[in-house]
């Protein structure tokens, strides 16, 4: 499977683009999406603690969200 799309939704959306694709990734039953993997490289790209603790926030209240839609 090609899994390209995630990390250009990622790059060009920032922040909303995590939200997105792991509220994805947690949405659809019995189906993975390997979201954590491209979060935990968006994360070690970015320069502070702080927007990369951001970003885990944001991946997690997607996930969350995903999980309850």
């Amino acid at each position: 499977m090609n899994y390209e799309w995630t990390s250009i939704l990622i790059e060009k959306y920032g922040y909303f683009g995590i939200f997105l694709v792991s509220a994805l990734g947690n949405m659809i039953p019995y189906t993975t999406i390997p979201y954590l993997i491209l979060v935990m490289a968006y994360a070690s790209t970015l320069p502070t603690l702080h927007q990369q603790i951001l970003t885990a926030i944001t991946s997690a209240t997607g996930a969350a969200i995903g999980k309850i839609m």
